[in-house]
């Protein structure tokens, strides 16, 4: 029969693995990572020249604010919408490689969309996946008057967090068991003690 002190160093065990897994839940709760992945959705109208339909030339020309300053993060996806307001033909390009509105490197270093025209506008989605800095984006067809600057931010950084838990729900077993454990302990040290003491009186 097992003795006494072996029972109580048992019970200590359990209240202290209980303990830890209190102090610390990040031990034994997984992670979440902090995913940084944004879809920038935007509008691009092709005005290379002043006409009925266009306030001035330039990228969003039908505004009083052509050829805008486009923002992302590196890691971004791009979604543009690529109209012509102007009834000309435009191509879309973003002068990763800093050689101008070339397109010798279109698709393969410089997003480039298809040339569209009023009758096709067309969609042109790209992943940000060159280094931070300041680009610039083109009408390949008008590159003097369409034109605008493209700013690549460094990726938020990427983390992890602890998932929120109640900590008192997910102890609630082990404070049930350990109780249980505890008085069953108990009852058998109060038990072998009279049994050792039952066998000196005789």
């Amino acid at each position: 029969m097992a003795k006494p002190q072996y029972l109580v160093l048992a019970i200590l065990a359990i209240f202290l693995a209980s303990f830890t897994i209190y102090a610390s839940p990040s031990m034994i709760l997984p992670t979440i990572p902090k995913a940084h992945a944004v879809t920038v959705s935007m509008v691009l109208s092709g005005c290379a020249l002043v006409t009925a339909g266009c306030i001035h030339g330039g990228w969003n020309g039908t505004t009083n604010t052509p050829n805008p300053t486009i923002t992302v993060h590196q890691g971004d996806t791009v979604s543009v919408s690529l109209t012509s307001a102007d009834a000309m033909s435009h191509q879309f390009l973003v002068d990763v490689d800093r050689d101008g509105a070339s397109t010798a490197n279109c698709p393969a270093v410089d997003p480039c969309s298809i040339i569209f025209s009023p009758s096709t506008p067309t969609s042109y989605a790209f992943n940000v996946n060159f280094a931070p800095g300041t680009y610039t984006y083109f009408c390949t067809l008008h590159p003097s008057a369409m034109l605008g600057n493209f700013v690549v931010l460094a990726a938020p950084p990427v983390g992890g967090v602890v998932v929120p838990v109640d900590k008192l729900a997910l102890l609630a077993p082990f404070i049930g068991l350990t109780s249980i454990i505890a008085a069953v302990a108990a009852i058998a040290i109060v038990h072998m003690t009279r049994v050792r003491l039952a066998r000196k009186d005789k």
